[in-house]
């Protein structure tokens, strides 16, 4: 069986930045590294912490405020399409806050982007448990299951990511507003049941799909594949 990539719809996080080639950071680049690599820092970073941390306190009520903006100011970048930038400020909140949301749900946003999906996931279902009212991160953990079942072809990968956009989908949303994200989600569900061999359950996904936005799975390497084994009667 071939591997898929998923070609990502508006809607997702990790649709901000199309995947790279996986990287090999140096090791010197800490800031590039979520939680700065958990290595040892030299005593000018240390210092540079410090002086960050003494401005924080002076300019917000609370370092959780600070971290808030901080990751605020990360997700700008992301949009900027410069992941650089965005995780030195990821990396700035969790300095702040080690409990802060929104810096783990960027540092695996960017993981995702780096390809490497496995401590991606980790760091979705880290943010979720910090957050659990951030439905958007369930179609980010989705997505990186599915990219994971692409290498690994683990059944598991499939029923988490189902799971984790039934989920997404049980709040009810006005259609109206939100139709890119109900596309989106149902778009990964036909994608999912395909590869489980649920050839029913995707051409329903497939349908919901087509009736919101006509023409949006136009070039889906899974759709290709559902069309070919269970042809549309």
């Amino acid at each position: 069986m071939k591997a898929f990539r998923l070609l990502l719809i508006i809607g997702s996080s990790m649709g901000l930045l199309q995947p790279v080639a996986a990287q090999t950071l140096p090791k010197s680049a800490s800031n590039l590294l979520p939680r700065y690599g958990n290595m040892p820092k030299r005593s000018e970073l240390l210092v540079a912490d410090q002086e960050l941390l003494n401005y924080c306190d002076q300019k917000f009520p609370g370092r959780p405020e600070a971290a808030k903006a901080f990751s605020a100011r990360g997700w700008d970048y992301m949009r900027a399409q410069d992941p650089v930038t965005a995780i030195k400020r990821f990396n700035q909140a969790w300095l702040l806050d080690s409990t802060d949301a929104g810096a783990f749900w960027g540092f695996g946003v960017v993981m995702g982007q780096r390809q490497q999906y496995d401590e991606s996931l980790g760091y979705f279902q880290t943010a979720y448990r910090l957050d659990g009212s951030n439905k958007r991160l369930l179609v980010d953990m989705a997505t990186t299951r599915l990219e994971l079942y692409a290498a690994k072809k683990e059944a598991g990968l499939l029923d988490g990511a189902i799971h984790d956009l039934q989920l997404f989908l049980a709040d009810s949303m006005d259609a109206k507003t939100n139709a890119l994200a109900y596309v989106n989600a149902y778009s990964k569900l036909g994608a999912a049941y395909t590869f489980k061999q649920d050839y029913a359950s995707a051409w329903k996904y497939v349908y919901l799909v087509e009736n919101i936005l006509p023409g949006a799975l136009k070039g889906q390497p899974w759709l290709r594949r559902l069309k070919k084994e269970a042809p549309r009667k």
